[in-house]
């Protein structure tokens, strides 16, 4: 249960200038990954955690919107959001009624990390109103070929292409 973790500490950092002034704060709201391609450290803490519960989990959007808030009041010089998560729109209900609470409660901009086989409109349209501005996901290789059989990605050029269409649109 991921809601019962205390929220980092974050003043090992005040005695630098730099972060206390840095305008972007980073934020994780859930950990694992389902994926297991071959560039990547999940699968192998996938084997490590076997037998302990749940890979994959997700801290509760309240949770979330409230460390954001917390450390929104505590530096007030955060001015965007950046999302850690390795695939932040994993569970697409979650992100969406997510969304519609940041945008309310938050209102920051914000960026984030997705794949490009979990973009679709309804989604696009959803970060983008409630302020992201970045979505990033990995290409690894123009080579659909190395990018499957190699890094294990199973990610098409199709795929990519039409995430791309569909976030400029957005």
């Amino acid at each position: 249960d991921l809601d019962s973790l205390p929220f980092p500490d974050r003043s090992i950092y005040e005695k630098y200038d730099y972060f206390n002034s840095h305008p972007v704060r980073r934020f994780m709201s859930g950990r694992g990954c389902p994926y297991a391609c071959n560039f990547c450290f999940n699968h192998t803490l996938r084997r490590l955690y076997s037998g302990k519960g749940t890979f994959v989990r997700m801290r509760s959007r309240h949770n979330v919107l409230e460390e954001i808030k917390r450390v929104a009041r505590k530096y007030p010089a955060m001015q965007r959001v950046k999302f850690e998560d390795d695939t932040f729109t994993l569970n697409k209900k979650w992100v969406i009624d997510f969304l519609g609470d940041y945008k309310a409660h938050v209102g920051m901009p914000f960026a984030c990390y997705s794949r490009a086989d979990r973009v679709d409109n309804e989604l696009a349209r959803a970060l983008k109103e409630a302020g992201c501005d970045r979505l990033d996901f990995g290409l690894e290789t123009g080579s659909e070929r190395l990018r499957n059989e190699v890094l294990n990605k199973k990610l098409t050029d199709e795929q990519i292409v039409e995430a791309s269409e569909i976030l400029r649109a957005n």
